[in-house]
């Protein structure tokens, strides 16, 4: 099974001394300006390993909605540890990002340092953004116009008739989409590319300039019954790439979100589709693994989007609230980290056959 690190530092350790072992090559990002909750140095770090000249590589990301990289993190430690990045064919190569979003991942938050979801923030920000009706509804009937002083029994209080009136699937649908027009919400893609961003689209020209084939696997959790993995496949040309991905993994495991089967609504500006703008085949694929029900994720969200807007409130307060959000996006019990692992060792197995069987 995985095993779950108590903070950032120490996962970071544990991936960073495990990919040393394995001769990977080590790239460390520091981002700069910040420091996380143990006044630590907040990186993001990257590791390669594979022969020069390969055309093919496995990508595996973690940390991209920092409080999710616990999960993430322990997987790809696992992976080091049990040697199953060791048996590729020698004509791929593999690389390995850890805590995308380093700020997030040590304060135990699914934004990054400036609230932004970083799941949404891979857009045209040239373009202008029209602001949904229904999103428009809610952040200004239903959220707090000031979230500063605003008192959290009031948010719920308010949340809730919604809930009530609408429903939860539309509760879902109105906050995860991603939104562009109100800063101190819930998922906020935000008004121009972040650091992550920035280090992605780095990445992404290295990978289009040495690679003809790219399985990027990002670990995600969060979402569905407790234990169970989502395999949603995000690249382009879904109605045609999509086939061999079902070839791989069997067509009743992979999801496309927005689509029967999916607990997942369809979202704008998500990391797996900026490699897309590459010249290069991009199987992009997501694991999704559940922890507790939607209503109970969005209100950890909730309570964090409140803490980040009022953080002088008192330490009991903070603490409940961070214990909440890390409850929503992991689970500390053994048979849930043996499930992740077992899920996580099947279809990284399958994806490596698969990518091996690309001419």
């Amino acid at each position: 099974m995985i095993e779950l690190s108590p903070s950032y530092q120490r996962a970071r350790t544990a991936f960073l001394t495990a990919a040393q072992v394995k001769g990977y090559a080590i790239e460390n990002n520091l981002l700069e300006g910040y420091r996380g909750i143990d006044d630590e140095l907040l990186y993001c770090d990257i590791a390669r390993k594979g022969q020069s000249g390969n055309k093919k590589c496995m990508v595996i990301s973690s940390g991209l909605h920092g409080v999710e990289g616990y999960c993430g993190s322990a997987v790809q430690h696992q992976l080091l540890e049990q040697a199953l990045l060791e048996n590729l064919p020698s004509n791929i190569s593999v690389i390995l990002i850890h805590a995308f979003n380093p700020y997030g991942f040590s304060f135990s938050k699914r934004v990054n340092e400036n609230n932004i979801d970083m799941n949404r923030n891979f857009i045209d920000f040239s373009q202008s953004i029209a602001l949904d009706t229904d999103i428009k509804e809610f952040n200004e009937t239903v959220f707090p116009r000031e979230w500063q002083g605003a008192h959290l029994s009031e948010v719920f209080e308010s949340v809730y008739q919604y809930r009530n009136d609408r429903g939860v699937a539309q509760l879902q649908t109105v906050l995860t989409g991603g939104q562009y027009h109100y800063p101190q919400g819930i998922f906020y893609g935000g008004e121009s590319p972040q650091w992550t961003r920035n280090l992605w689209d780095k990445v992404c020209h290295e990978l289009a300039s040495e690679f003809d084939s790219v399985v990027h696997i990002d670990i995600h959790t969060g979402l569905g019954e407790n234990g169970d993995c989502e395999l949603m496949y995000l690249g382009a040309n879904q109605d045609t790439v999509k086939d061999y991905v079902i070839d791989w993994f069997g067509r009743d495991i992979v999801k496309i979100p927005g689509q029967a089967g999916s607990t997942s609504k369809p979202i704008s500006g998500h990391l797996a589709s900026h490699l897309d703008n590459f010249n290069i085949d991009n199987i992009a694929i997501a694991l999704e693994f559940g922890t507790q029900d939607i209503d109970h994720v969005l209100v950890s969200l909730i309570n964090d989007s409140w803490l980040q807007a009022n953080p002088d409130c008192d330490d009991i307060e903070r603490k409940r609230i961070i214990q909440t959000v890390r409850d929503a996006f992991m689970t500390q019990s053994d048979e849930w980290q043996t499930r992740v692992w077992e899920q996580s060792k099947q279809f990284v197995e399958q994806a490596i056959a698969g990518l091996s069987a690309i001419k």
